[in-house]
């Protein structure tokens, strides 16, 4: 997998571990050299550093499992973005080469997006819709857009707490009847990584 918005490297460390092999991309050669370092202490050996352009990048990499990316939400001025369009790197535009280089590709977005605006701009590719919450308060909008199609959007709403027994995860098909619940939402407490991929 490759995150080409890599930042801190603090969605990298988590989502790297469920893949045999990782690369962090981040045009900041500062945020470069501080992953660099933080890397072997949190034990994360099958990852690679590359200061490079999120959008030159994608040109050289090869076809892989994933790619991650989360568009920088602030315009030239310092305000903030909603509108996927807006941000930057602009995914819409890049969404041909997203596909053809990876199996797929999920994209973190700001939790005020309307995301059924996202899913249409994005094409008939988004497979899956996360959004998430911590204690009733949305943080988080995950999309995970892919050509392979396995089965119709499915649109999953988590509400994370540090209790374990008041998390919640509901899931449907929009179209569909009410959202079902799922009891089995393990928190991060009780998460165990998944067996690493190539």
């Amino acid at each position: 997998m490759t995150d080409l918005t890599g930042g801190f490297g603090v969605d990298f460390s988590f989502t790297s571990c469920a893949f045999a092999a990782a690369t962090y991309v981040e045009r900041n050669e500062q945020l470069c050299h501080i992953v660099e370092h933080n890397l072997p202490l949190l034990g994360l050996n099958n990852a690679t550093v590359v200061c490079a352009d999120a959008v030159e990048y994608l040109s050289t990499v090869e076809p892989q499992t994933m790619l991650f990316l989360d568009p920088a939400r602030r315009d030239k001025h310092g305000a903030k973005t909603v509108m996927l369009a807006d941000c930057t790197p602009d995914v819409v535009q890049l969404l041909p080469k997203l596909l053809e280089k990876s199996r797929f590709t999920m994209l973190k977005l700001s939790p005020m997006l309307d995301w059924h605006k996202a899913v249409d701009d994005l094409q008939g590719t988004v497979r899956e819709v996360h959004i998430v919450s911590v204690g009733g308060e949305c943080k988080e909008l995950l999309l995970v857009l892919s050509t392979v199609v396995e089965s119709e959007l499915k649109v999953y709403c988590a509400d994370l707490s540090t209790a374990s027994d008041t998390s919640s995860l509901f899931v449907y098909t929009p179209g569909s009847s009410a959202p079902v619940a799922n009891s089995k939402l393990k928190t991060q407490n009780s998460y165990t990584s998944p067996t690493p991929q190539s």
